[in-house]
């Protein structure tokens, strides 16, 4: 291990788990609550893996379209601190959770891949040359 690693954590799994969450999100975390949001790479490392899209990526879109809506009904823009603050307090959640997820793929990739182009083909027809 490098000389900037405690001992107290080589070989530890937790702190190996936090430091991979930690590349895929962003390498600021922010617990909620927080006052201040500090920049950063977002999403540095994302990967379309196992787990980022279903519990970071989709409940992110949930959590700032749920705070565009509460802002359009106030009769204004979206709220980007609050949103900032939102993705920073989900993208510390998402750190220091624990929860197994698989390694392998579920499904069919290919038979997958196949269905969502034929679902979504239509919306990219004025696309095509």
């Amino acid at each position: 291990p490098g000389t900037n690693v405690p001992s107290e954590v080589v070989g530890c799994p937790h702190f190996y788990e936090y430091n991979a969450r930690c590349q895929l999100t962003t390498w600021n975390p922010t617990p909620k609550g927080s006052a201040k949001v500090p920049g950063g790479p977002l999403d540095y490392a994302g990967k379309h893996w196992s787990g980022l899209v279903s519990d970071y990526y989709v409940t992110r879109i949930e959590r700032i379209t749920s705070q565009a809506k509460q802002d359009a009904a106030a009769g204004r823009g979206l709220n980007q601190t609050a949103a900032d603050k939102l993705q920073a307090s989900l993208a510390f959640e998402f750190q220091v959770a624990t929860k197994r997820y698989p390694t392998t793929p579920v499904g069919s990739p290919l038979a997958i891949s196949k269905s969502l182009r034929k679902k979504y083909a239509p919306a990219f027809a004025s696309c095509s040359p």
